[in-house]
């Protein structure tokens, strides 16, 4: 038990230190607390859970309750137009936590789920936690606050991402993968790994062909340099004032 609070705190560090995760830091010390004072109880609350690229973590109308923790990977939420496109509606990385009001709320998933890359989830019962947090307060206070900023943080996202034109989506997805990427002065650089323009087009929403085309188009603006699996962003905030500047 010792390991898994260490873990969390860790974890929760980890969050606070980047601040398009800010939201979700509340989960992870509510978690770290879970497991500091409820014992073996806590421990089955938290399943680890593996899934390969392009699988399904939840579906639309899932009615399970629980919600997931990324702990490593990355995976993407979406929605099915009624033409049958699907849009990216968020791209979570480590620290995010997936499907949580819905599950609070008792309401079948109003999105699906799937994993990018190779990604480890822990999947939190929430019949026990709800329990678990009736006799601990300042939990379900921090829960308050997390769904609160959880719900606005995907507005956002979902506006952008259903709304902007198609380089508006490659950039912001392009931008959004590499603040988990960030290095440098001011976690400026960035570097984006193990994805091919066949998985950026399907999170873009937007054919193979022109995202290659519209990378190259990126490249030679000195926005990027495309690599085998790797797309190397020498400046976010340039990337991102280029799409204040072009993109609709």
């Amino acid at each position: 038990m010792l390991v898994l609070v260490k873990s969390f705190r860790e974890f929760g560090l980890h969050c606070k230190n980047r601040t398009s995760l800010k939201s979700n830091a509340h989960i992870v010390e509510i978690l770290a607390e879970l497991a500091e004072l409820g014992g073996a109880e806590a421990k089955r609350l938290l399943q680890k859970q593996e899934y390969e690229p392009g699988e399904t973590i939840f579906h639309l109308g899932d009615k399970r309750r629980c919600f997931f923790v990324v702990r490593k990977g990355r995976a993407r939420t979406y929605m099915v137009s009624a033409s049958g496109n699907e849009i990216t509606t968020g791209i979570w990385t480590e620290g995010a936590t997936l499907g949580l009001i819905s599950s609070l709320a008792s309401i079948p998933r109003v999105l699906s789920c799937e994993a990018i890359d190779r990604c480890t989830v822990d999947s939190v019962d929430v019949v026990r936690f709800e329990a678990f947090m009736e006799s601990h307060p300042t939990l379900a206070i921090a829960m308050s606050k997390t769904m609160a900023e959880t719900a606005a943080s995907a507005i956002t996202r979902a506006g952008y991402f259903a709304l902007h034109s198609a380089m508006g989506r490659l950039i912001k997805v392009l931008i959004t993968l590499g603040r988990h990427e960030a290095y440098g002065p001011n976690n400026d650089r960035a570097i984006i790994r193990d994805l091919s323009k066949e998985d950026i087009a399907r999170i873009a929403n937007a054919s193979r062909p022109w995202i290659s085309q519209s990378i190259s188009q990126l490249q030679h603006e000195g926005l990027l340099e495309s690599r085998r699996m790797e797309i190397h962003i020498p400046s976010l905030s340039r990337l991102e004032e280029y799409c204040d500047q072009v993109c609709d």
